[in-house]
């Protein structure tokens, strides 16, 4: 609770004070490493994840928060290996294959985007970013009508998103569209992402 009102001293002392009863309190744990996250203190971050790991080394949720600190960090290539271990555990994980998919447009592997942006709308419909994320890999991969199907889909899902109406613009009026932004845009807490963050993820 603390750390969700900004006030982390108090947070990481109340934690500590509850890890130190409790060392194996896993969720005390994932908490103080995601209140280092929110200090940017990233390696204090990865190293209370890769804690938990240790013990409970299918945690979703260590997984997929640990992925997201090193891709902060700029280890893409250890999120992205993060990230194909959480799939491997959890195929079902939608938020892995996002995120997934997310880093490996970063780096401009297209087609294997696609297929993680595909995989994430399939075990999730309603995610509009998923949508919207799919539909600019399936026209930076010429594939034009089959985006447009998908940046109407994110309108229908979330009428004010304004990159989707942006980019069906684009293919409703010309020949080829205005080109999708090769680097990301910044994310509330200034990291990299192509298009936006993915999710939230919960303990």
């Amino acid at each position: 609770m603390y750390s969700r009102l900004g006030q982390f001293p108090a947070a990481e002392r109340h934690l500590r004070t509850a890890l130190s009863l409790r060392p194996d309190f896993t969720e005390a744990r994932l908490e103080l490493a995601q209140t280092h996250a929110r200090r940017g203190q990233t390696d204090l971050a990865v190293a209370e994840y890769r804690s938990v790991l240790r013990r409970q080394p299918a945690n979703p949720v260590a997984l997929l928060r640990l992925a997201d600190v090193l891709a902060a960090q700029g280890r893409r290539p250890a999120a992205i290996q993060t990230l194909r271990q959480a799939i491997a555990l959890h195929p079902s994980l939608w938020e892995a294959h996002y995120l997934l998919g997310v880093e490996l447009a970063v780096q401009e592997s297209i087609e294997e985007a696609r297929e993680r942006f595909a995989e994430t709308v399939r075990l999730r419909p309603d995610f509009a970013l998923g949508h919207l994320n799919l539909g600019i890999s399936l026209a930076k991969l010429g594939r034009l009508n089959e985006a447009a199907i998908q940046f109407r889909i994110t309108l229908t899902l979330d009428p004010a998103n304004a990159k989707a109406a942006e980019y069906l613009r684009s293919l409703e009026s010309a020949a080829q569209p205005s080109a999708p932004p090769r680097e990301p845009e910044a994310d509330k807490q200034g990291r990299t992402r192509w298009v936006s963050t993915a999710t939230t993820v919960s303990a």
